[in-house]
């Protein structure tokens, strides 16, 4: 049986670096678009859009890092 390899990515959100398996990160920024808004709400979304499009880098593209 073949082993599936973990598909790790970086998230750049608010400055801070994070590595975390693409899975978990995914359900990670979710949860924040669905309790946040406004701003805030925007920045997860673009962790999301980078993790959906398959990016190894995600950030929140706020900019200031």
């Amino acid at each position: 049986m073949a082993r599936r390899r973990k598909d790790f990515v970086t998230i750049i959100c608010y400055g801070q670096l994070e590595t975390m398996e693409r899975n978990d990160a995914m359900e990670k920024y979710m949860d924040c678009i669905r309790h946040s808004e406004g701003h805030e709400r925007n920045r997860y979304f673009n962790i999301v859009s980078d993790l959906t499009e398959g990016k190894a880098v995600c950030s929140d593209r706020d900019g200031n890092y």
